[in-house]
């Protein structure tokens, strides 16, 4: 075996089964995964709700200007753009835990984060400012 981490194919026959197991065994950022998604799951679920249910509650919105008036209201507007945010932050973050799990090659595995994290960027701008030039 050589000096460094750095082993062959022949090197992992010389190792025991248990240590190429501990060599390769989990980068301990499982849980902070889990924890991050979870957190970012609470943020959206209340803007989410007060968005839909306040949507549901102003009666007719089959009217784009109903939905502008309803979209007047700084509550409202701040309550539909932080639920969006939240929702992409998320969206990306679960995208990127996907790839991160299924797709082993790094230069596949780096463009595919790279493109749902402009994908969902480009969701944000472009939704805020069209809520904006409604509002406004």
């Amino acid at each position: 075996m050589g000096s460094g981490s750095s082993l062959g194919p022949k090197d992992y026959e010389k190792k025991s089964k248990l240590a190429h197991v501990k060599g390769v065994g989990s980068s301990y950022r499982g849980s902070h995964e889990w924890l991050v998604s979870r957190l970012q799951a609470v943020i959206s679920v209340p803007f989410t709700i007060y968005v839909l249910i306040s949507l549901l509650l102003m009666g007719n919105a089959n009217s784009y200007l109903e939905f502008v008036d309803w979209l007047g209201n700084p509550l409202n507007m701040a309550c539909l753009i932080i639920a969006i945010i939240t929702l992409c932050w998320h969206g990306v973050y679960g995208v990127i835990t996907v790839v991160n799990d299924y797709v082993h090659d790094s230069g596949i595995n780096f463009f595919l984060r790279l493109l749902a994290k402009i994908f969902f960027s480009f969701i944000v701008i472009v939704s805020i400012v069209s809520i904006l030039l409604s509002a406004f």
